[in-house]
């Protein structure tokens, strides 16, 4: 196998790769690995402007919303308040387009479904590790000792969306495989740290703080 052929077979019915949803969840193994939660990408407003608002919140979540920031001169110094807003540019044509498929029921059907399909191209909102996938879903999704689900569950509730973190997208990657047997120098939670610190850096996911 080339080394670009573990694509292929991340899908398999051997592969190490699989998404869940809270339907599927029972199917998660209790298995070390990886994992990232992703937004699934719904029509919550049919305001095309208004539905990206709230993707882009959703997105652009930090702990520390403001900062202080200050410049010192020779006599003077100048103390700033700053923080972050989204800028939404959308296009008078891409929004009658939408509008468009919004109108007719089978077009807005298709529409979510590619949506929901185009989620996990989205940038995912936490990444992680554990000694058991299903355990740290069960955590998450229960709030039991969750940071996490602390944190989203506040977040969600100032911008007004009922979104519970049961309603994300549980995407993972197991490492009890035949390459971590080969790395045998490794325990597993040394594998899936280093896999997760080198994700968390990659891809800056919003809800990941630490």
């Amino acid at each position: 196998m080339t080394d670009l052929e573990v694509f292929r077979h991340l899908r398999s019915k051997d592969g190490r790769l699989a998404f869940y949803t809270n339907e599927t969840a029972h199917r998660i193994p209790e298995k070390p690995g990886c994992y990232a939660w992703f937004v699934p990408l719904w029509i919550y407003r049919d305001d095309l402007t208004a539905l990206m608002r709230v993707i882009r919140n959703l997105r652009s979540y930090d702990a520390q919303p403001e900062k202080e920031v200050k410049a010192d001169f020779t006599w003077q110094s100048v103390d700033l308040l700053v923080s972050r807003t989204e800028r939404i540019r959308i296009s008078g044509e891409v929004t009658k387009t939408w509008q468009r498929a919004l109108a007719d029921p089978a077009a807005r059907r298709a529409m979510q479904r590619l949506l929901l399909e185009a989620s996990l191209l989205m940038p995912p909102l936490y990444v992680g590790r554990t000694n058991s996938l299903k355990r740290r879903y069960t955590q998450h999704t229960k709030n039991s000792g969750s940071t996490f689900h602390r944190r989203f569950a506040s977040y969600t509730q100032t911008l007004g969306i009922s979104l519970p973190v049961s309603d994300l997208l549980f995407a993972c990657l197991c490492t009890e495989t035949s390459v971590s047997k080969d790395l045998g120098r490794f325990d597993d939670r040394e594998l899936t740290s280093l896999i997760e610190h080198i994700l968390m850096n990659a891809c800056r996911p919003s809800f990941s703080i630490k």
